[in-house]
């Protein structure tokens, strides 16, 4: 029965112009900020933690982008690329970008921040590209994902041993990956380094496919106005991506665009584990072509 709901109710949103559906997900956001304490709780602690004040002017906008982006999310995991596309902008830089690595494997990162749904499959438009995830626990929800993740040139592969070699064998190919470098990873697939501040459990993974590819980019999808759709940014990053130069530069994307972060989403959990994490299961002969 639940299972059925919210398909119901993601039908419903679907066929939504996306300026009504990113309202009513504004206004659903600031709801559940307003009703849910431990969201409000994660929401706040990371808020402070960047150095914002609870009285900042940008903490409603941001509030209420979280849900914007809820609320737009049917609509965006409903289009095929060619409708979706009408909705989106390349900046400059982000056609130049993509003009110099076609044909080349690229490690694309996207952290949750801003429309990252809509960031992939902007980039694979003309480009194979795989996509790494974690499957969500709604089987409904899991099952919609592997759906609308899986469009175009766009491929996914869960967060396993199976698909790290799914990674290696796109980038063998000269096609794209996309990682989230914010993605909370599994004990000993990570290290301990610091973000806003804080020590965050953060995803090696990046790091040690680099080898195998000839860049590495940073890859934005920046909510427009309601109804405008959304803006896509693409900027060359280090070739050798430590974790803390990534968190690094998560952080930076966050200064510029303070309304458009998760901070509702975890990036802390796990925190109260001892640094002495187990051996990572990602080894580097697995994140190897040998």
């Amino acid at each position: 029965m639940t299972d059925l709901l919210f398909s119901f109710f993601f039908a419903c949103f679907a066929r939504l112009p996306l300026k009504t559906a990113q309202r009513i997900g504004a206004v659903i956001g600031t709801g559940i900020y307003s009703l849910s304490g431990s969201y409000r709780q994660k929401f706040d602690a990371q808020w402070s933690a960047a150095g914002y004040s609870p009285n900042d002017v940008r903490k409603k906008i941001a509030i209420a982008q979280t849900g914007a982006m809820m609320g737009e999310i049917p609509f965006v995991w409903s289009r095929n690329n060619q409708d979706l596309m009408r909705w989106v902008r390349y900046t400059p830089q982000a056609l130049q970008v993509l003009q110099h690595c076609r044909g080349k494997p690229t490690i694309f990162v996207t952290p949750h921040l801003g429309a990252f749904e809509v960031a992939g499959r902007a980039v694979s438009v003309d480009s194979p590209m795989t996509a790494l995830f974690k499957p969500a626990k709604n089987a409904a929800l899991s099952a919609l994902m592997l759906r609308a993740r899986t469009n175009g040139l766009m491929k996914t592969t869960p967060a396993t041993i199976g698909g790290v070699r799914a990674l290696l064998k796109a980038l063998k190919n000269n096609e794209n990956i996309a990682i989230l470098p914010d993605q909370v990873p599994s004990d000993g697939d990570g290290v301990w380094v610091s973000f806003l501040g804080k020590p965050a459990y953060t995803i090696t993974l990046p790091q040690k496919l680099a080898r195998n590819a000839q860049y590495v980019v940073l890859m934005l999808a920046t909510r427009l106005e309601f109804g405008s759709g959304w803006q896509v940014d693409l900027t060359f990053l280090d070739r050798d991506p430590s974790p803390q130069y990534l968190n690094d530069i998560i952080e930076k994307s966050i200064r510029q665009h303070p309304t458009q972060y998760l901070w509702g989403y975890n990036r802390f959990k796990g925190e109260s584990k001892s640094d002495d994490s187990k051996p990572s299961k990602l080894d580097d002969s697995q994140a190897s072509q040998n």
